[in-house]
């Protein structure tokens, strides 16, 4: 007769702990800044939405990093968005703290909202493209690191174009807190390849 094997105490250990536990990388500069740390040279975050799946579920598959994007919150005026929104959020990522991960928060539209934005949980804060970063950062100081905010028109731009905006949202991005390069919002599908190309080249030149 066969015997069922011992418990161990890994049995015990959700996936994305073990996960973390055998992984022999060190942490990326991503994730370093989104837990706090400031960098003299910013990581670039490029993401293309895999599913709108529950975020501890992504976790558990083991996703170092979640963001929540609330794409009509931001048609909300300041006082609207503290009344409704604000507590769900702040529920919501109360019940995320435990899986122990950067929180992202971004707000489509929301340029009118980073004073409120601050006060939901999150960890980082995702900028949409017509947001002043150096605004943001004395706002909110530098409890929360800023993701963002490059306008996704200027990749359709020249190249002399994009350089100078590249450099100009970098540079602003990291005079502040942590910061982490990014669009202000998603990448328009007409961008061409290229243009995406130059903007990492740029940004590789720090």
């Amino acid at each position: 007769m066969s015997s069922s094997p011992e418990c161990t105490q890994a049995d015990s250990v959700s996936p994305s702990v073990r996960l973390r536990q055998q992984s022999s990388l060190p942490a990326s500069s991503y994730l370093r800044v989104a837990r706090g740390e400031r960098l003299a040279v910013p990581p670039v975050w490029l993401m293309r939405q895999a599913g709108r799946y529950l975020p501890e579920y992504q976790v558990e598959a083991g996703a170092d990093a979640i963001q929540l994007f609330d794409t009509w919150a931001g048609i909300l005026p300041d006082r609207e968005f503290r009344a409704v929104n604000l507590p769900v959020l702040q529920r919501i990522f109360s019940e995320l703290e435990p899986l122990d991960v950067p929180m992202t928060y971004f707000v489509h539209g929301g340029a009118h909202l980073v004073g409120a934005m601050k006060d939901t949980g999150c960890t980082v804060m995702s900028l949409y493209w017509r947001v002043s970063i150096s605004r943001a950062h004395r706002e909110i100081g530098e409890k929360i690191a800023l993701q963002g905010n490059l306008d996704p028109t200027v990749l359709l731009a020249d190249e002399a174009t994009i350089r100078a905006e590249v450099r100009r949202v970098a540079d602003e991005g990291r005079a502040g807190g942590g910061y982490i390069f990014n669009l202000g919002h998603g990448i328009l599908p007409m961008t061409p390849i290229s243009s995406v190309e130059i903007m990492l080249d740029e940004l590789r030149r720090d």
